[in-house]
């Protein structure tokens, strides 16, 4: 998967983004229940995440990269309101660090 050029190092947007996707996705969707105990637990779908949040993706989008881990790779039954509003709220990371 080829990274788009973004700033890297910390306080950069990149890095913001980078932690902002990681904190949705420990905080809000964490969908095997261990966000007490493996901080990078998820940090594997970052990259394919970012990709989809800075090609503009559609909250609808976002929602289906991440029910598709839930329930296809981690064979979960999965738990829809959670994940939608964690794709949503993927979706408002980019408007609220002025990513344009």
């Amino acid at each position: 998967m080829t990274m788009p050029d973004l700033p890297e190092g910390p306080g950069t947007v990149g890095q913001q983004l980078h932690q902002a996707i990681r904190q949705v996705l420990m905080e809000r969707w964490d969908p095997i229940g261990i966000a007490d105990i493996a901080e990078d637990e998820y940090d594997g779908y970052v990259p394919a995440i970012l990709l989809l949040l800075l090609r503009r993706a559609s909250t609808d989008e976002v929602f289906n990269f991440l029910w598709w881990v839930e329930t296809e790779c981690m064979g979960l039954p999965g738990y829809r309101a959670v994940t939608e509003a964690a794709a949503a709220r993927l979706v408002e990371l980019l408007d609220e660090l002025a990513l344009d």
